[in-house]
């Protein structure tokens, strides 16, 4: 008999197993949920459920880009334990939906393929396993990234530049400086509203009954500092903190002949929103 996509979901939500094998179940018992429930907990596929209300809050970054830079992915995918973190089957799955989505964008996401691979590493390793943030992106200048040693944390960063030795050694210690200092925005004039104005009403609080010329001033003597930690080209250079990112810039611009600026940035640390 036919078995309808409508059944695997059922099915799928009811057991948490793979798509595939929802179908076979189904198509084993002429399309008998309850049953198929049992053939599922028979070849433990179906105990995955009872994992989907713990917290997935450790897990891997992955990060592919193309020879020339100009395509880029990460993907997040999360697991419930440090251990299964560093178990290999764990880093080899991570690796096959890094490849799907660099392949087919960020909707694969929600692909049947990712879907039973999750459902059979699930069952392997007996976790909650799920993917969390995927970026697929694209430039005319060129990407560079940078993954932290421990895996947890990974920096795409957009470089207004064709890719070389040169840019490439500029684009990793930019990289670098994101993942350490972790920047909000590029410039000042990205910087949010929103976070501009609460930071502006905190200031204005701690300095409230002098005068308003004064109020003024000192308000925004420490926005301007605030730009410096939240500001890329604002913050001091991690290699040399007696520079700016922006002086780093214009330095090795001036070196390389190419105008190296910064488009844009992804940060991603697992766990983090």
């Amino acid at each position: 008999m036919d078995i309808s996509a409508t059944q695997v979901k059922e099915l799928r939500d009811k057991t948490g197993a793979g798509m595939m094998d929802c179908k076979k179940a189904l198509a084993e018992t002429g399309g008998n949920t309850e049953k198929a429930v049992d053939i599922l907990r028979k070849k433990g596929l179906a105990a995955i459920s009872k994992r989907s209300g713990r917290v997935a809050k450790e897990g891997l970054i992955r990060i592919k880009i193309s020879s020339d830079g100009k395509k880029a992915a990460l993907v997040e995918l999360n697991c419930e334990t440090d251990f299964v973190a560093n178990n290999e089957k764990f880093r080899v799955f991570a690796d096959k939906v890094l490849e799907i989505i660099y392949q087919n964008g960020e909707s694969a996401k929600e692909s049947g393929e990712i879907t039973d691979l999750i459902g059979d590493i699930g069952a392997s390793i007996g976790e909650n396993i799920k993917i969390g943030r995927v970026k697929m992106l694209s430039t005319k200048g060129c990407f560079i990234s940078y993954i932290h040693l421990d895996n947890k944390l990974g920096v795409i960063v957009d470089i207004t530049s064709d890719l070389d030795d040169g840019v490439r050694v500029v684009g990793k210690d930019i990289a670098m400086q994101i993942a350490a200092a972790s920047p909000l925005c590029v410039s000042a004039e990205e910087a949010p509203k929103d976070v501009l104005e609460k930071e502006r009403e905190i200031f204005a609080d701690q300095v409230k009954g002098k005068p308003a010329n004064i109020v003024e001033k000192i308000v925004e003597g420490k926005i301007k500092k605030f730009f410096n930690q939240i500001c890329l080209l604002e913050q001091a250079f991690i290699k040399d903190q007696d520079i700016s990112v922006k002086q780093y810039l214009e330095k090795k611009s001036k070196e390389t002949g190419k105008d190296i600026k910064v488009n844009a940035f992804v940060r991603v640390r697992i766990g983090e929103e």
